[in-house]
């Protein structure tokens, strides 16, 4: 069983079967309050704030998580939705009404009250190596063997004549990597050049191109530690295989040979003897 509601910035489908309520983030709205699609377990909710309609707000909620309200890096409530049609509220109140019994909550609190500290979300993905986000709406994330850049928010959407989505560089394809720290004056970059890509160098250059991220002199330690991480995938996937490859040739030879030796001795041109002389001599006994 599951129920779905829709808003400005997207969706929530409160999914009974699964346990789960699920934030499907969308729209430009939505970028703009570096809003993410999140899966909450109805289990871990420890309160939850509720905002009647009235003739000029819609009706909304805001869940609190573990004790806890996240927010996302501009500030914005993670978990709070506002419904888009007032005649869905009372449905979804008593959709939120079986967490409240489920969980022992004895009800609801007032959405505008602040009722649990605020934390910063983040979105965990067990095989993301290295995440960051700047404060205009761009991320990073790096994998084992290769990264994804993402440009959200009206900002970005204007300094690179629109916004394209997910970028993924597979290690093995990045050409170049031009680094420039931050200062208290300017901000730094970070900029991938691939196969058939030609990058031109500097800041304003960097600030307009989607291969790359910008990022403040906090974060200068954090990008040169990306840095030489994925200078060092880039040699382990690139490294020739030769010595791997001549140990099998190498032993693909000596069996050749044990072989050759192994006929002669079958068809008697050499003795025992010699056979094994030659046996101890490939192995190296």
């Amino acid at each position: 069983m599951y129920n779905t509601y829709v808003s400005r910035c997207g969706s929530v489908i409160f999914d009974f079967a699964r346990g789960e309520i699920i934030f499907e983030r969308a729209g430009t709205l939505s970028e703009t309050m570096h809003l993410e699609s999140m899966k909450i377990k109805m289990s871990e909710i420890t309160a939850i704030e509720l905002a009647q309609p009235t003739f000029s707000k819609l009706g909304g909620f805001q869940l609190i998580v573990n004790g806890v309200r996240y927010v996302s890096s501009t500030g914005q409530d993670m978990t709070q939705f506002a419904i888009t049609k007032k005649s869905e509220f009372p449905a979804m109140q008593w959709d939120l009404g079986q967490i409240v019994m489920a969980n022992g909550l004895g009800g609801f609190y007032d959405m505008n009250s602040v009722n649990a500290p605020k934390v910063l979300y983040q979105n965990v993905d067990p095989d993301v190596v290295y995440s960051f986000v700047n404060n205009t709406g761009s991320s990073l994330k790096v994998y084992k063997d290769y990264l994804v850049i993402t440009h959200t928010g009206v900002l970005n959407y204007l300094s690179k004549n629109g916004l394209k989505g997910n970028k993924r560089f597979n290690f093995s394809s990045i050409t170049a990597i031009e680094c420039r720290k931050a200062t208290t004056m300017a901000a730094g970059y970070l900029q991938f050049s691939i196969f058939g890509s030609d990058r031109s160098g500097g800041l304003n250059a960097a600030a307009g191109d989607e291969n790359s991220i910008l990022f403040d002199a906090t974060n200068n330690n954090l990008i040169q530690e990306i840095v030489d991480y994925i200078e060092r995938r880039r040699q382990e996937i690139n490294q020739p295989q030769a010595p791997v490859v001549q140990q099998i040739v190498q032993q693909t030879s000596v069996a050749d040979e044990l072989k050759k030796f192994k006929e002669l001795l079958d068809m008697g041109a050499i003795t025992q003897e010699e056979y094994d002389a030659q046996k101890k001599r490939l192995l190296g006994m």
